[in-house]
């Protein structure tokens, strides 16, 4: 079953796939639905956590002072403190599609805010707070619920991507390096490499239908020097398969599955793959790309294993995170991601 938005031209396909987690006769699912977790199947693969995402505009008092360089441990304490997001909030990060008035002014910066609950009560978009000790305002200007498979307003925002993103065939990912690699010493002598056909990564990817290929970019995510960043690229055989892919991903967060507390936004987007890679390839100045295993010559598994209670420790929760006993992320043997 699908959920079409008519947004258009007939010509684009903007028809929005229904998420089930219940097995058919045509179907198996490879996921199971426990509140915020949409649990795999498979212990081996990343869970996925459905947010209540805030969004919070801050802007200096004085507008000659860049709100770019505010301390992790104040921006923290506007969220926890002053909008009393405490122990509910489990991550931020600053906003990729930042408004006009934050591309234009360093004196105002954007968050995207990953929460486990509900808002305090009397907060919710539209709330403001004056910090005079840290000398800023903060507004909340979104508040987004991921939870909702069938929530029309995430189903608008799906069909709006699938509608600008016309004849796109594959999804882009940003993730960690080492979630891919677990080799901190790793250093790609390529611009791409092809993804391990034996990974979880690429299993857990076919979750969701036949891929024809996916490839790994080391010098195309933006640049983070403690933290190095691939873009993951995949290109399913049917549009309806990366279709799925995307509706179960967007705007949702990945738990890497042996990497104790390791939550990170995917930032998916939808792309063509040809163009992509011709735009990679340009940029990097490369050659002939390695063949898959070159990439893991050097990679040993991730010295910690998983615990959904780890997670709930790392967002201050007075009570760990609690998957299904049926499928929790937990710390069986893994393969060696690639």
């Amino acid at each position: 079953r699908r959920v079409a938005v008519a947004l258009g031209e007939d010509s684009i396909d903007d028809i929005v796939p229904l998420v089930s987690y219940e097995d058919t006769d045509e179907k198996r699912s490879f996921f199971s639905k426990d509140g915020r977790w949409i649990i795999p199947k498979r212990e081996q693969f990343p869970s996925v956590f459905c947010a209540l995402r805030v969004r919070v505009r801050m802007e200096m008092l004085d507008p000659s002072r860049s709100a770019k360089e505010l301390p992790k441990e104040v921006v923290e304490d506007v969220l926890r403190v002053g909008f009393g997001l405490g122990k509910s909030l489990v991550r931020w990060d600053d906003a990729r599609d930042t408004t006009l008035a934050a591309l234009i002014s360093a004196s105002t910066r954007e968050v995207v805010v990953a929460i486990n609950g509900a808002l305090t009560a009397g907060v919710g978009r539209g709330s403001k707070l004056k910090d005079d000790r840290n000398g800023l305002s903060a507004t909340v200007t979104e508040v987004t619920e991921t939870s909702d498979d069938v929530d029309p307003s995430r189903i608008m925002s799906i069909a709006s991507c699938l509608k600008e993103s016309g004849q796109s065939d594959a999804i882009v990912f940003e993730l960690p390096q080492l979630w891919i690699i677990p080799d901190p010493d790793f250093k790609p002598k390529f611009a791409s490499i092809g993804l391990y056909p034996g990974s979880f990564w690429m299993h857990f990817l076919k979750s969701w239908g036949a891929i024809v290929t996916c490839e790994v970019y080391f010098r195309t995510a933006p640049k983070n020097a403690s933290d190095p960043r691939v873009n993951l690229v995949v290109k399913f055989r049917d549009r309806e398969s990366m279709k799925m892919c995307f509706t179960f991903l967007y705007d949702r967060y990945l738990v890497h599955p042996k990497q104790e507390n390791e939550l990170r936004p995917p930032w998916c987007r939808l792309t063509s793959f040809q163009d992509f890679k011709s735009k990679a390839t340009a940029k990097s100045g490369s050659g002939p790309k390695a063949k898959a295993k070159a990439g893991i010559t050097k990679a040993r598994p991730a010295a910690k294993a998983l615990s959904v209670a780890g997670l709930g420790a790392l967002a201050l929760q007075p009570a760990p995170i609690q998957a299904p006993a049926v499928a929790t992320a937990s710390s069986a043997a893994r393969p060696v991601a690639a």
